[in-house]
């Protein structure tokens, strides 16, 4: 509009100075060509200020947001926003801009070992970096002319698959098996441990009349040998998936308890193990909510189940209970190995769990709210440590109450772990060890993504709209890396 409005009366103005307005159509060339060019040359103007202002400049990013480390630790992936919006009141007013103060939005990765991008996207989501560093995932949907984008929400429908050491698209789309009946929207994207398959979660909205589903979808990096797995609705549905270290399979757990494998090659599920035949769980439980991790020799899968108890159609949040199962991986057997009746589990509950890269010993971190009559009045991490061997596993709580909880495996089998201020070792046996006030002084006002190859610690500083820094365990010295 912008451009067509003065084109328009250029044009007229032309015809009109000429006498031309009420003649004949032949002598209508000159206006129509005055006006065309009028607004091409806006058009241009238009066009060049839009790309300048949207354009990826390293040294205009403030702010940068969802951070995460991929790549088995060579990268890190991040939304970056640059070029803050300088008349604030006049575009947050007219265009309903709302939070998003920046024109420019870029999914960025980044080498952690030079410090330099690895592959640049606009208004995408932030690549997912294949374990062996030679691919990149991005999930993109249709990308705006203007960055008054915030409230479009154009559902994410396609996928690239990048060549990073030659920075060459191979692959975007997505595969015909996945496009039947409705096109999906996709949620994220994970790789095998091999780097040979993609895992992509989605939903899918079959209609008025239909539902909403879940399919979990497998395809290859030139998108062949697509198939996927169709869960749930999602209004009331969760399930909780991790590879075998081969990649060959993936085992989920659905809503019911049920743990099944799922060959990739073949494409075919079995059920390995359910919750509902399982000793030691009670008959009423009803599960809300679980997470599974697979050891690194593949030999184990750790399942952790929250429920409540169920009597007569009555539900009791007040007395979620919380279980910890070792499972065989062919489902053979399974051990009960951590309980726990008398400790609430809120919603929003924090659960990870890391195994050692031996496979004997497993970490589940948890963030548990401190009730004190009918009020929540904090909340407290703990960690769960279970070592081969031992029947059951051991609770250790966090001497500082905190809501934040951010763990990374150390080399030797010991666990850091960052909880607000405070900074600890946690030892294969359970018992915990501080660490030197350098190192702890360095992981101030910071969020712990993880370790890279070279066993420095990733951390988002929150100061000046956060950035990416490298932490020596040993030192304490802080490298910055982004941006």
């Amino acid at each position: 509009m912008l451009a067509v409005c003065p084109a328009l009366l250029v044009g007229s103005y032309v015809g009109f100075v000429r006498g031309e307005l009420l003649q004949s159509k032949r002598r209508w060339v000159l206006p129509s060509l005055a006006a065309l060019a009028t607004f091409l040359g806006i058009a241009l103007i238009l066009v060049v200020s839009v790309r300048w202002e949207t354009c990826y400049v390293r040294s205009r990013v403030e702010r940068i947001e969802w951070s995460s480390l991929t790549g088995g630790g060579s990268a890190v992936s991040l939304l970056a926003y640059g070029s803050p919006v300088k008349h604030r009141a006049l575009e947050a007013g007219w265009f309903r801009l709302g939070e998003s103060q920046h024109r420019s939005k870029h999914a960025v990765c980044v080498d952690l070992k030079t410090g330099n991008e690895l592959l640049v996207r606009r208004e995408t989501k932030p690549p997912v970096v294949s374990p062996d560093g030679k691919l990149a995932a991005v999930l993109c949907g249709p990308r705006p002319l203007t960055w008054f984008d915030e409230d479009m929400g154009f559902p994410l429908r396609t996928v690239e698959i990048w060549d990073l050491r030659q920075h060459r698209l191979l692959y975007r789309g997505l595969p015909e098996e996945f496009m039947d009946p409705v096109p999906p929207e996709l949620y994220s994207a994970e790789w095998s441990p091999d780097s040979s398959w993609l895992a992509l979660t989605s939903s899918r909205w079959r209609g008025e009349w239909g539902a909403d589903t879940l399919p979990l979808m497998f395809m290859r990096p030139d998108g062949s040998q697509a198939h996927e797995i169709e869960l749930g609705q999602p209004q009331s549905y969760w399930y909780s998936c991790d590879w075998a270290p081969s990649g060959e399979a993936v085992y989920v757990l659905e809503e019911g308890g049920r743990l099944a494998r799922h060959s990739l090659a073949e494409a075919e599920s079995e059920t390995i193990w359910e919750a509902a035949s399982c000793e030691g769980l009670p008959s009423s439980f009803r599960i809300r909510r679980g997470k599974i991790a697979v050891s690194p020799d593949g030999w184990r899968v750790a399942v952790a189940l929250v429920g409540y108890p169920h009597q007569d159609g009555a539900i009791m949040r007040q007395t979620d209970r919380f279980f910890v199962f070792l499972v065989a991986a062919d489902g053979s057997r399974s051990q009960l190995i951590f309980k726990s009746s008398a400790d609430p589990v809120s919603g929003d509950e924090a659960l990870h769990f890391t195994w050692s890269q031996d496979g004997k010993t497993i970490y589940l971190s948890r963030v548990v709210p401190v009730v004190r009559g009918s009020r929540t009045a904090d909340r407290r991490a703990e960690m769960i440590v279970w070592r081969e061997g031992a029947k059951t596993a051991v609770l250790s709580a966090l001497p500082a109450p905190s809501s934040e909880l951010d763990t990374a495996l150390l080399p030797g089998g010991n666990l850091l772990i960052l909880s607000g201020k405070q900074l600890w070792f946690v030892c294969p046996d359970g018992k915990l060890r501080s660490m030197p006030r350098d190192v702890v002084r360095s992981f101030a006002d910071s969020a712990l993504l993880g370790l890279d190859n070279e066993g420095r610690a990733i951390l988002v500083k929150r100061k000046e709209g956060g950035y990416i820094a490298a932490a020596d365990l040993t030192t304490g010295e802080v490298t910055r890396i982004y941006p």
